[in-house]
């Protein structure tokens, strides 16, 4: 971004810092195809040079999709997003036997939290034999994590999965992708 000449509104203090914040962190290992991040810039800006700047400054395989506006007062990424969407994936076949008709399905967490991921699974669709799409939410200050959720379902351990997340929401009256509501996007 440095790079692509963007026009950082910085923190103060003895170590200002470009204000910027990524949406909810990935697990190490996981693959993101939808991310998002925050930053604060100094007006004016053109949004369609932005954009092509920074693409022409990421490496081979990484590109910015859209970029746009967002009014003041908004939440946070980090805040707003709730849902989030992933493929996962094991060739040696994935199966979510009795998952289903499970009424509940309790975990302890790292943390030693006890808690119902039923609850937090909002679907589970099998692609083939060894893929399945999966919807998790946070269930209040409970956050979704794929160390909890996949291998209770799958019975398998996480590393044996490849995971993809691919899209990821907040709840404003419905389901709402981060950039679904940002003005003048390009």
């Amino acid at each position: 971004m440095r790079r692509a000449s963007f026009p950082f509104r910085y923190s103060s203090g003895f170590h200002p810092s470009p204000a910027m914040s990524f949406g909810p962190a990935l697990k190490v290992g996981v693959e993101g195809l939808k991310e998002y991040l925050d930053m604060e810039l100094i007006a004016p800006v053109d949004l369609q040079a932005m954009l092509s700047n920074l693409n022409l400054t990421l490496p081979e395989g990484i590109r910015a999709g859209r970029i746009g506006f967002q009014p003041g007062g908004e939440k946070s990424l980090n805040s707003f997003i709730i849902r989030y969407v992933y493929r996962v994936n094991c060739e040696s076949g994935l199966a979510a036997e009795g998952f289903a008709e499970k009424k509940e399905l309790i975990v302890t967490t790292k943390k030693e939290t006890i808690i119902n991921i039923k609850e937090m699974v909002m679907e589970l669709l099998r692609i083939d034999e060894n893929t399945f799409d999966i919807i998790v939410c946070d269930k209040g200050e409970i956050k979704a994590r794929l160390d909890d959720i996949l291998p209770a379902i799958f019975n398998k351990p996480l590393d044996e999965m490849k995971i993809t997340r691919t899209a990821m929401s907040g709840w404003k009256g419905s389901w709402t992708e981060p950039m679904e509501t940002i003005k003048n996007e390009q």
